[in-house]
């Protein structure tokens, strides 16, 4: 299926503040004879991923960088390279998801066989090997509620599906690592740049390719190992990314059901948010510092969906120092 001449595949990365973890992914992509194209989209760090990436890269023909002077988000990244994409196929990548040349064989083989999917996912394990959520089997906002409001480890078992080697239609896939048809890339204009940085910017591309006539894939038969994110030491920062995460489904919710249903859907955040901080609180008295900081997120971020439903604008969360314009 690859010869190793010619471009089969062009992968896009999209780099903020990861360079060493950056450094591992595309050492894995560059490692073997596949095809390939990566696009490394740099959101200017401050990490010295542009030098790095400037002077690793200045005569590799195969990664192409692009740097950005500010960030503007990983949808607006992501879509930045697919015009220039030269290969069949696309995959974004996360910096920290580490895909073998098997797996990538793997997923491209089926995209090739069956010509009626339009995205395909792997199944995605942290480094000690437990699955995390890779796929989505509905994307309505009573999923995305209940989604928020369940413990993790729960909603993992929940979405687990028997790993066999076959395919399974899905609803949506994680964008951690998610590929797709170039051609439908271009047609559906890639992922919604409203969306600054929310698992709702892959839940809406996937709805766009399901409209638009194709299959959403999860491929268990291809494995790809997922670190976790980032950890947060100070509540606000905590709160920013909660934040973009609400931000995200809210949009796509008013986008796909309308401005009413947002409204509901936000409340139903809030509530989730008051209770999840409450629970933090009461767990937090045991000696976790995380927890208890998390628990601050949260109340910062009920506060912030607390002013967005009745005040009707973007969402905004009150820190100590001054308010957070997540836009």
């Amino acid at each position: 299926m690859c010869s190793g001449t010619g471009i089969h595949l062009s992968v896009i990365v999209v780099s903020y503040n990861t360079l060493e973890i950056l450094k591992k992914c595309l050492a894995g992509l560059l490692e073997g004879d596949l095809g390939l194209e990566v696009f490394v989209v740099d959101n200017a760090s401050s990490d010295g991923t542009s030098s790095y990436l400037e002077e690793t890269f200045r005569n590799e023909e195969r990664v192409r960088v692009i740097l950005n002077e500010t960030n503007r988000g990983f949808s607006f990244a992501c879509n930045q390279p697919i015009p220039a994409c030269r290969g069949r196929y696309v995959l974004f990548l996360n910096p920290d998801a580490f895909v073998s040349q098997c797996s990538l064989r793997e997923m491209l083989g089926l995209l090739d066989r069956n010509p009626g999917v339009g995205v395909v996912g792997p199944r995605l394990v942290y480094e000690d090997g437990r699955d995390q959520v890779s796929f989505g089997r509905a994307n309505g906002p009573i999923d995305i509620i209940v989604a928020h409001a369940m413990p993790l480890a729960l909603l993992r078992q929940l979405r687990r599906i028997r790993l066999r080697a076959v395919e399974t239609d899905v609803a949506w896939v994680s964008g951690a690592c998610l590929m797709m048809r170039v051609d439908l890339a271009r047609e559906l204009e890639g992922f919604d740049e409203r969306i600054f940085l929310s698992l709702s910017d892959c839940i809406d591309l996937c709805r766009r390719v399901t409209d638009n006539g194709k299959r959403v894939v999860f491929f268990p038969g291809a494995t790809v190992v997922h670190l976790s994110g980032p950890t947060y030491e100070h509540p606000a920062s905590w709160a920013r990314v909660l934040a973009w995460a609400y931000e995200g489904y809210l949009h796509y919710c008013q986008k796909h059901y309308g401005e009413t249903v947002a409204r509901r859907v936000c409340g139903a955040f809030a509530l989730v948010s008051v209770v999840k901080a409450a629970a933090g609180s009461g767990l937090s008295l045991f000696g976790s510092k995380r927890l208890k900081g998390k628990a601050a997120a949260h109340l910062l971020v009920a506060s912030g969906l607390a002013g967005r439903l009745f005040f009707r604008g973007r969402l905004h969360v009150p820190t100590s120092k001054r308010t957070m314009h997540l836009s």
